[in-house]
């Protein structure tokens, strides 16, 4: 598996000069432009987002989950590689999948001479699922979940340094593919669900080495590979061993 650092990298030098940055709640913009579609969600500097990201005809799309405003997607950032995530997804050409990302929402024009409207910049790509619906509150699920990992064997986990990709798991049912990161480097595989037994198959993961974190990350494969159950509490998942030892944590993210 070939490591792809661009897909989960913050946006470079280039990509910072060209942005104009977000504005707060009832600002205008820099160039004075009020962004009204964005008023209820605009921040300071890039911030995590949830929503469903399509593809189609050339041009990118990204409804927000939390506002309900839909934005087209900048070029500078880390637009380009969500664009290759969903299209290696083999996603059917403009359905929605669901994306988790950090974005800056900031003044574009359409068109050369036209007004300045939203667009959403990426500046961090965390991950795709192919639910193509928003997250309902409290209806987390096992499978179609963004699940970030809280815990190791009752260890917190800390946030994820930057320029570092958090530790996180996404089930797809569809081909019981298992998607995610262990902190440092992607993984996936594969896992067969029968009930209330849960194991993992068929793991591959990048082989970067990071500064930061690699110890926490060896302890999440060492706990990962002894998994043979699982158990939702509301929004948490805890991964079990045979014997009902909790060894993993994690949190639904519907970052609403």
């Amino acid at each position: 598996m070939r490591p792809m650092s661009s897909f989960l990298s913050w946006c470079g030098p280039l990509a910072g000069a060209l942005l104009i940055g977000c504005t707060s709640p009832g600002r205008p913009g820099t160039d004075g432009a009020r962004p009204e579609p964005a008023r209820r969600a605009t921040a300071e500097g890039p911030r995590r987002m949830l929503g469903l990201y399509r593809y189609q005809a050339d041009a990118a799309s990204f409804f927000d989950c939390a506002s309900g405003d839909q934005f087209p997607i900048a070029p500078e950032g880390e637009g380009p590689a969500l664009q290759a995530a969903y299209v290696a997804a083999r996603a059917v050409p403009g359905e929605p999948q669901l994306a988790a990302v950090d974005a800056c929402i900031v003044m574009r024009a359409a068109e050369p001479g036209g007004s300045p409207r939203p667009a959403l910049q990426i500046e961090r790509v965390i991950g795709l699922s192919p639910q193509a619906q928003c997250a309902v509150p409290g209806s987390a699920t096992l499978e179609n979940t963004y699940w970030k990992l809280a815990s190791v064997r009752g260890q917190p986990v800390p946030p994820a340094a930057e320029r570092q990709r958090e530790a996180h798991l996404i089930l797809q049912p569809t081909q019981r593919r298992m998607l995610g990161s262990s902190g440092c480097n992607r993984m996936s595989g594969s896992y067969v669900l029968d009930g209330e037994r849960l194991a993992f198959s068929h793991a591959v993961g990048t082989m970067m080495a990071c500064r930061d974190g690699m110890e926490r990350e060896r302890a999440f494969l060492d706990a990962f590979t002894a998994v043979a159950r699982w158990r939702l509490q509301g929004q948490r998942l805890v991964l079990l061993d045979e014997h009902g030892v909790p060894l993993l944590q994690f949190d639904a993210v519907d970052l609403r």
